[in-house]
């Protein structure tokens, strides 16, 4: 790996700087903590801000030095890596976010803790299932026992409140998100009390009652050739009945077989450079391109346009499998939490944006990835990056629709990630406006 912990940060940290018009020090020779300490000076919050940076920067660290050379046949490696086939392709995302400069922040987890339970470092471990005196789960709940349904906690949790199992899932794996881990048939979201990028790791009201959907969005998807990994709840409650986030966990279905999280096709191999999506179809990325932009973005645009649905479709909730030929072949969907309403669906408190909150949202995710992408292809083919710009152009101008007529005529909107970090309610979304890298940028 070329990169060490502090050049890794002092990019994001610097890129995102000058796209929220933040001051950064005047010379480029400079650490992630003189950055952090330069940018955060004059606020409030600056110690948070300076304490989730060198948080980011032991987690970067530690990842940095688990990097393994990527396999010459993936789908074999990944078959038997685990028997979720897309556990190794959701571990081998080394860095995660592209651009967040605390994507590998893990809260208060120790050096110790990191290791044994991140994504990054392979972890394997026991999932404990637990009996708590007030627990609800939803139908099709997986665990139970003759007392009721058990409660999966992820380990480091559990040991924080002093909890002891009844039962475990042996070889549990902890996907790219960390508090999601795969038992091989499930995809398990814990609840952690610890600050994974922006926020404490929960299992929000929210997003509880947000499982209640899954029957009736899975059939709105599926008319779009979108698979939704449906969802249900368990979750602890007090004497009143409140739900306790801090206890809590949604179950998904494990994807199908060869499927892998789209963020995993421009993950590059740390000893080579190369992108993964080389050895997953190595004779023609930019068929391997295309058909990701008809099987990914043409359904999100489409189902938002029809329906006002907005995924956040960003290249870790969105999935794919993929053909024979290592081609991606249809789209997997995962986490109803983020899933955006703009009109009249009967959906939770939460989830009802307005139209323009709801739009953004969704195009901020997909023009991430697509950046993730262009960027991959054009430093590692001979095709230059803006040709590869042109392809995503005549895609949108093809598929029609007003989603594809605001990407390619209007600036393109990004999370303000160190503005949210430095605000006194850091959670609370905040934006700023990207260049449109399509050539038809006009002014909002």
């Amino acid at each position: 790996m070329n990169h060490d912990a502090d050049t890794v940060l002092t990019q994001r940290l610097t890129h995102n700087a000058r796209l929220e018009n933040l001051p950064t020090p005047p010379h480029n020779d400079t650490t992630a903590h003189l950055i952090a300490a330069h940018i955060s000076a004059h606020h409030p919050h600056r110690r948070r801000f300076t304490t989730d940076i060198a948080r980011a920067h032991t987690g970067t660290r530690l990842a940095l030095a688990a990097a393994t050379t990527h396999p010459d046949r993936p789908w074999k490696h990944a078959h038997h890596a685990h028997h979720d086939d897309s556990v190794w392709f959701e571990q081998c995302l080394l860095l995660g976010h592209p651009l967040h400069p605390l994507a590998r922040l893990r809260g208060h987890f120790s050096a110790d803790d990191i290791i044994a339970y991140a994504p990054e470092h392979q972890a394997r471990f026991p999932l404990g299932l637990y009996r708590l005196p007030q627990v609800t789960a939803d139908n099709d709940w997986p665990w139970s026992d003759r007392h009721g349904p058990l409660l999966p906690l992820h380990p480091w949790q559990a040991r924080r409140y002093g909890l002891t199992a009844v039962d475990a899932i042996d070889q549990a794996a902890p996907l790219s998100g960390l508090r999601t881990v795969s038992t091989g048939t499930h995809h398990v979201k814990c609840s952690l009390d610890a600050q994974l990028t922006s926020a404490i790791r929960h299992v929000s009201p929210t997003a509880l009652h947000a499982t209640r959907l899954t029957p009736r969005l899975a059939g709105v998807l599926d008319d779009f050739d979108i698979t939704l990994q449906k969802e249900t709840a368990c979750y602890a409650h007090d004497a009143t009945g409140r739900p306790l986030p801090h206890l809590a966990a949604i179950s998904r279905q494990a994807p199908p077989a060869r499927t892998l999280p789209l963020a995993a096709g421009c993950e590059t191999c740390p000893t080579t450079g190369e992108p993964l999506l080389a050895k997953l179809h190595p004779h023609n990325p930019r068929q391997w391109f295309t058909r990701l932009l008809d099987r990914w973005l043409t359904p999100c645009l489409r189902l938002f346009d029809h329906t006002g649905v907005a995924l956040e479709a960003h290249g870790q909730n969105c999935l794919t499998t993929c053909d024979d030929d290592g081609l991606p072949d249809r789209l997997v969907y995962r986490d109803l939490g983020g899933v955006a309403f703009s009109r009249h669906h009967h959906a939770p408190d939460g989830l009802t944006p307005s139209f323009p909150e709801a739009r953004r949202r969704l195009t901020a995710a997909v023009s991430t990835t697509l950046h993730q992408y262009v960027d991959i292809l054009g430093h590692h083919t001979t095709t230059p990056a803006p040709t590869w710009w042109t392809l995503v152009a005549d895609h949108l101008t093809n598929l029609g629709g007003p989603t594809a007529e605001f990407l390619l005529t209007r600036p393109w909107p990004h999370k303000a990630l160190l503005r949210m970090r430095l605000a006194h309610r850091p959670t609370h979304n905040q934006w700023v406006d990207r260049p449109n890298p399509l050539g038809h940028n006009i002014e909002p």
